[in-house]
């Protein structure tokens, strides 16, 4: 290095620092992807998070509206139909979507053990309306 003349010291110096740059840039690269992918997972978690609390306060309206139609005699003018809720249109279109298909077998059970689940839900609410109307026939 004694020989070298500052020129050529001074490339070298520089090469080195481009040599650094670039591998810091290549370093930050693939920490970025990194980031948008767990940000975009952390993002599509919370939407659906919210979501499932929007599904659930929609289930307990629902809920409270059987009760006072069976308790106090309100009219009952929710659906019946699992299909017509917030719920089972977010759901249906959901297990018939591609995003669906890409999910494990794992994820796809428990997506698909939510159906039976919602069904019984409302099979149950038809069955107390239908006996509550035989038992107190109310004039509509």
């Amino acid at each position: 290095m004694k020989t070298m003349s500052i020129k050529g010291k001074l490339y070298l110096a520089f090469g080195a620092i481009i040599a650094i740059l670039l591998i810091a840039s290549i370093g930050v690269n693939k920490t970025n992807g990194y980031l948008l992918t767990a940000q975009s997972a952390i993002i599509g978690s919370s939407e659906f998070e919210s979501q499932a609390k929007t599904f659930q306060k929609q289930h307990a309206d629902w809920l409270n509206a059987l009760a006072n139609h069976v308790f106090v005699g309100t009219k009952f003018d929710k659906h019946l139909n699992p299909h017509e809720c917030g719920f089972g249109k977010w759901y249906y279109s959901y297990i018939n979507s591609e995003e669906f298909k890409q999910q494990t077998p794992e994820v796809q059970g428990y997506c698909q053990r939510l159906v039976g689940a919602s069904r019984c839900f409302f099979m149950r609410a038809l069955l107390v309306q239908q006996y509550h109307a035989k038992l107190l026939p109310m004039d509509d």
